[in-house]
């Protein structure tokens, strides 16, 4: 995989002085790319008498950290007030067009460098019920005395997940109506800890998320193309460092449509 992006951030200082109100602003730009690795594994060898259990596993590393060429920008004074650089603002540009000064480049390396593996499995029950689990961890190896400096607030440098459930598949040639139901229930676990950005008593501490919830949902297979829309409910409670439980209710209303093509090719003559 192949990472790119950029973004800008804009600080405006408001200053009043007597009758008038002026904005002085300063522009910055980041440009960000770097390169990850991905690899999977999955075995289906293992089985318990007429249960079949597969077994998967992923990884994902980095080539080259993230880096981050950022720009910084002259402040100016917006005289106008119509929040960009033109000939009425201090100090005016050079000729007629509007281009602001040269900025000042700095090139900043291994910024973020993730690693991510994750586990899981698939235990047939019967032919339409699974149990199914997943282990997965991420993090962030970068150094950690490097410090962002585009608009990022609590960036995540560690985060887990662990799910289990059950779920009961449609079947693949239904006899009755409800064969089409396909129904899941499950319990999830996530923690994340972000990067000490947060002050605690005028002290810098790791800001942490821990959510523990239940799944439950159900999906409607329909069509010749085995279309399928889906509801599903979470309930979480969340907790952190600092404030206390807090419950919070998800929706989800998803559909996946197929669809058929049908290729003719006619006998050359």
């Amino acid at each position: 995989e192949y990472l790119f992006g950029s973004n800008r951030r804009q600080t405006v200082f408001n200053i009043k002085e007597g009758q008038y109100d002026l904005d002085y602003i300063y522009h910055q730009r980041n440009i960000y790319n770097g390169t990850l690795i991905n690899g999977y594994i999955s075995s289906n060898r293992l089985d318990f008498g007429s249960r079949k259990l597969r077994l998967s596993g992923s990884v994902k590393t980095i080539l080259n950290p993230v880096r981050i060429n950022h720009s910084s920008f002259q402040p100016f004074e917006d005289s106008n007030g119509n929040g960009y650089y033109d000939v009425a603002d201090y100090p005016r540009p050079s000729g007629v067009d509007s281009i602001p000064p040269i900025a000042i480049e700095t090139l900043l390396k291994d910024q973020i460098s993730p690693f991510e593996y994750a586990f899981g499995f698939d235990l047939e029950l019967t032919e339409m019920i699974h149990a199914q689990g997943e282990l997965s961890l991420w993090s962030d190896l970068a150094d950690k005395g490097t410090k962002l400096i585009f608009g990022l607030n609590q960036r995540v440098v560690d985060y887990r997940h662990l799910n289990m459930g059950i779920i009961r598949f449609a079947r693949v040639l239904p006899r009755i109506w409800h064969e089409n139901l396909h129904f899941r229930a499950g319990i999830f676990q996530r923690a994340y800890e972000l990067e000490n950005q947060s002050s605690h008593k005028d002290y810098a501490v790791d800001y942490k998320i821990n959510d523990l919830g239940i799944s439950v949902g159900f999906g409607v297979k329909f069509g010749v193309t085995k279309n399928q829309i889906d509801f599903g409910l979470n309930l979480i409670n969340r907790s952190d460092s600092f404030s206390s439980d807090k419950l919070i209710t998800n929706f989800n209303l998803g559909i996946s449509i197929g669809d058929l093509w049908f290729v003719k090719r006619r006998v050359k003559k």
